[in-house]
């Protein structure tokens, strides 16, 4: 200290505020603790053996190191976590996170799988190209432009096609709530129309901009768009009733079964599926005149089509045969022996030319026959 005072330096701190002999950056050595290089300080602890007390021992040289002990504890009083150990956020909190991962990881899985399915079907749709098939899709621009006039000489006039559709009014009279009717390829509006005059709320979606313009000069409500998009695009269960009259044959057997089943979560329960197409029983349809429709895919059999809508959900399912051909004279009459063959060729010739499956919506608790719900649903 003496030495201290007489140079005019300030007296060193005790050892032990620094940390318990931590050196510090930048300090200079005394030589009153440290003394020359290599030897002890005039200030180094007795040995204890020797006599020596109250003297602090100086540490020998080298990195002195905070007990780690000392510094888990200081961080414990500041509140810390001990290293290595994470606290985390509040369970409840990391439940809800995980919940909003799944329903977001949810929702990808299901966009991807819808995507899958169109590349798919595109895929599918390139190979029928390839192989000279007819594209079910659409015979290009040039036979879109000229489509009116072919369903005015192939469909039958909207007097004809109108006769041939009020046969449902009855069923969908029953249905019809505040949900109301879809038409899906709603054409020319000729369903439309009748439901209108039924008192019937009704709207139609079509994706021909010639039909839906000439439906609207006329008050339908039409507009130009996807089936399956739009159907996805509607609440659950908001639909009394979903019909689609020739637009089946139109669809890769994909694209239909989705079809199938966003018409029934559109649906309410209790609710309608009406799908009409042409009769592949019918041979002449079949083999003839199915193919005047160059947007024709493949023939649906009636069998066929009352099981992927009965795979899709709906109960009930009914199949229906439509607007039967007039035979010639010729096959009218005849022998009694040849009454049989006559009967069998009148049917597979000029037999129904259409036909149509009705499948509802199950009702809890309920099965849906005819509009009236029944007892023992499935």
């Amino acid at each position: 200290m003496a030495l201290q005072q007489r140079r005019g330096r300030r007296p060193l701190p005790d050892r032990r505020a620094l940390g318990g002999g931590r050196r510090v950056a930048g300090a200079r050595r005394h030589p009153a603790l440290h003394g020359r290089r290599g030897q002890p300080g005039a200030g180094a602890a007795r040995d204890p053996a020797a006599g020596g007390a109250g003297s602090p021992a100086v540490r020998p040289r080298g990195r002195c190191r905070r007990p780690a002990g000392g510094w888990v504890s200081a961080q414990a009083a500041d509140g810390a976590p001990p290293p290595g150990r994470d606290a985390g956020p509040d369970p409840d909190r990391r439940v809800a996170d995980l919940a909003r991962s799944v329903h977001e990881l949810t929702r990808l899985l299901r966009d991807t799988s819808d995507r899958l399915q169109a590349v798919e079907s595109e895929l599918h749709r390139l190979r029928e190209r390839g192989r000279g098939e007819p594209d079910g899709d659409g015979a290009g621009p040039r036979f879109a432009a000229v489509y009116a006039d072919f369903a005015d000489r192939f469909r039958g006039s909207p007097a004809e096609v109108s006769a041939k559709l009020a046969g449902y009014l009855p069923d969908v009279e029953r249905l019809a709530g505040g949900g109301g009717v879809l038409d899906l390829g709603c054409g020319r509006g000729e369903w439309l129309e009748l439901l209108r005059a039924a008192g019937v709320p009704a709207r139609g979606v079509d994706a021909s901009a010639t039909f839906v313009a000439s439906g609207r000069a006329r008050g339908l409500a039409m507009e130009v768009g996807d089936a399956l998009a739009h159907l996805r695009s509607l609440p659950p269960d908001s639909v009394d009733v979903v019909t689609a009259f020739h637009l089946a044959e139109h669809l890769p057997t994909e694209a239909l079964l989705a079809l199938m089943e966003a018409a029934r979560e559109a649906l309410r329960p209790g609710g309608c599926l009406l799908l009409e197409t042409p009769n592949p029983t019918n041979l002449v349809m079949a083999a003839c005149d199915f193919h005047n429709d160059p947007t024709h895919r493949v023939p649906l059999p009636p069998a066929l089509t009352e099981f992927l809508m009965s795979a899709q959900g709906f109960v009930d399912v009914e199949v229906r045969p439509r607007n039967p051909a007039t035979p010639p004279p010729a096959l009218t009459g005849g022998a009694d022996g040849c009454a049989g063959l006559r009967d069998l060729v009148t049917q597979r010739l000029f037999g129904p030319q259409d036909y149509a499956v009705l499948g509802y919506k199950a009702v809890l608790g309920y099965e849906v026959r005819g509009g009236e719900p029944a007892a023992g649903a499935r």
